[in-house]
């Protein structure tokens, strides 16, 4: 049976304390990046998308019908 692996042993084969403390900042600023710029963009331009549409069955609807005989 192998030896056990420590949690220790295993940060230090992936880089070290740094390299851990690295990651965790890039993932955060990546998470802030994310929630504070990317995300709200992406709900403007759908909530811009789904007032033009509504304006546009809206418009449909007020405007007189023709029958044809």
């Amino acid at each position: 049976m192998p030896p056990p692996v420590t949690f220790m042993e295993t940060i230090d084969h992936l880089g070290g304390v740094l390299a851990l403390v690295g990651a965790i900042l890039a993932l955060g600023v990546a998470y802030i990046l994310l929630v504070n710029f990317a995300l709200p963009r992406g709900r403007i331009a759908q909530a811009e998308r789904v007032n033009k549409l509504r304006r546009a069955a809206q418009g449909a609807k007020d405007k007189p019908r023709r029958f044809v005989d």
